[in-house]
């Protein structure tokens, strides 16, 4: 990945700067590529910036600062989604790989005044036009907005897409009563070690409660169940949990990579119904309704060792793995890992709260 940006905004057209502080020069054919994209994107910033004008009425007219900043932040995107492999990052469930945003173009974020931080916090991190700019620029169909069901590479290229925006949105200054009196901002705090937001901890709050709360699936309980799930210490080493559709298209893949001679814990999920079942041996093996239904079926999918293993594990009655009382003791396990680990996911939690709220879903 490269960006076309620099300090002074006056860097050649055919130098670019790569994110180890080299240059690459390009080829007269690539050059020309890029300067189509760089069209594409400046009519993209154009629009962005003219909706956030029109959304707020105190929006002052856009800085070439600010338009400069908006204008980088979305081609440095840009590169990183037309670069990489949608297999890959379909299947990386973890995460590993996100959209990084330059520490030089972060910095100059920071920086911004007040009004325009608010003006680049809509037009970047709050608009419903960008993501649908973005997919346009691709001629894959897997990235179509309007294709139901979404794919998988939809789903997973969008999640990293609002990852990218949360981590613009954390750096742009919130204005103080200084800021509006006109005052110079306060000089930034040193640097700490990450914490969870206020908003991250009502989020990771709200989903261990629902998690906990026996017969019922819901909000964002239900969303981050199966990530939260794969990491307790009784959960089998090697074994994946694996999400298919009706028909056994995969949906989605949790915790470890599968280990040579393992199989994974396979559900099928009926979105009509919004039902869990296992499947075991390729034959689907039905699961009670209730509002547990994600539970048992990762207890059955799991087999009689692994089961008895992570209900030991939680301290569960294993002689009576689908009772009340054991549902209660994996759902007040898996609620706990939350709390364990808030830096890994009170992000994922808000992530997920945007994907649900977002206009483009």
């Amino acid at each position: 990945m490269y960006s076309q940006f620099a300090r002074a905004f006056a860097a050649p057209p055919h130098v670019y700067e790569l994110a180890n502080g080299q240059t690459l020069r390009l080829m007269d054919m690539e050059r020309r590529e890029l300067e189509r994209l760089q069209l594409k994107v400046s009519e993209m910033t154009t629009k962005v910036l003219g909706a956030a004008v029109a959304a707020d009425p105190r929006a002052p007219v856009p800085t070439d600062f600010a338009s400069h900043v908006t204008e980088a932040l979305i081609m440095e995107f840009s590169f990183w989604f037309l670069s990489v492999q949608r297999d890959q990052i379909a299947a990386d469930h973890e995460m590993n790989q996100v959209p990084q945003v330059l520490p030089d173009l972060l910095e100059l974020v920071r920086s911004m005044s007040p009004s325009e931080g608010r003006l680049v916090r809509e037009a970047v991190c709050q608009s419903p036009q960008l993501w649908r700019m973005l997919c346009a620029l691709s001629p894959s169909l897997d990235l179509n907005p309007d294709h139901v069901p979404r794919t998988p590479h939809y789903e997973a290229m969008r999640l990293r897409f609002l990852s990218w925006v949360n981590t613009i949105n954390r750096e742009i200054p919130t204005p103080s009563v200084r800021d509006d009196t006109g005052a110079d901002s306060p000089p930034p705090k040193p640097p700490r070690s990450p914490q969870p937001t206020p908003r991250q901890r009502e989020l990771l709050q709200e989903a261990a409660r629902e998690i906990r709360t026996l017969h019922t699936w819901q909000g964002l309980g239900g969303e981050i169940a199966p990530h939260a799930i794969v990491t307790l210490p009784g959960w089998p080493a090697g074994r994946p949990l694996q999400i298919r559709n009706m028909d056994g298209t995969l949906l989605d893949q949790f915790g470890p990579a599968q280990a040579p001679g393992k199989t994974p814990v396979t559900m099928l999920l009926d979105h009509r119904e919004g039902h869990y079942a296992a499947q075991i041996n390729g034959r689907k093996v039905p699961t009670p309704t209730g509002g547990d239904c994600f539970y048992r079926a990762t207890l059955v999918a799991l087999g009689t060792e692994d089961r008895t293993a992570l209900l030991k594990a939680v301290d569960a009655d294993d002689e009576d793995a689908f009772g009340d009382a054991t549902l209660s003791r994996l759902r007040e396990a898996t609620s706990r890992q939350l709390e364990a680990e808030p830096m890994r996911f009170g992000p994922m939690l808000e992530l997920l709260q945007l994907a649900e709220t977002s206009p483009g879903r």
